[in-house]
């Protein structure tokens, strides 16, 4: 009986503790930039903003309304894209992922005139507690 008292006298002491705990955040994987990369490379292919957009956490990414409405122009100036990128580092930062990439980017204007862009993009993430979102892109204005 006297074991039993303590048991339960730990497991009071332990409870709140462990709701108290941060939760874990998992590792930001070259799988996981992998896949968030190919998102976004099918989302410009398939000329959809909104599943470009998906990949962006609009809470917590400054000015995000204005980065919306930069990617719907952009779509608008640009109805057709290729896309190729290079994953170069994953790393994580305290409670974010970074990701860097070569990315280039072919776009045709509805005029049919090609346009080239190559930039190394530089990404932010967050975990919200269910997947990887972006939350900062530089430089954004490669998107434009």
């Amino acid at each position: 009986m006297a074991i039993r008292t303590c048991l339960a006298a730990l497991l009071i002491l332990l409870i709140p503790a462990a709701a108290q705990s941060k939760p874990v955040l998992p590792a930001f994987t070259e799988e996981d930039a992998v896949r968030i990369l190919d998102n976004l490379s099918q989302a410009l292919e398939a000329n959809d903003p909104d599943g470009l957009l998906k990949a962006f956490d609009r809470d917590q990414m400054p000015n995000y309304d204005s980065f919306r409405d930069q990617i719907f122009n952009f779509f608008v100036a640009y109805p057709e894209f290729l896309t190729h990128y290079h994953l170069r580092q994953v790393a994580m930062e305290e409670n974010r992922a970074l990701m860097l990439t070569d990315f280039e980017l072919q776009e045709r204007s509805p005029q049919g005139q090609p346009v080239r862009k190559q930039a190394q993009l530089r990404f932010l993430l967050r975990w919200n507690g269910k997947q990887w979102k972006i939350v900062d892109l530089n430089p954004r204005a490669f998107f434009s």
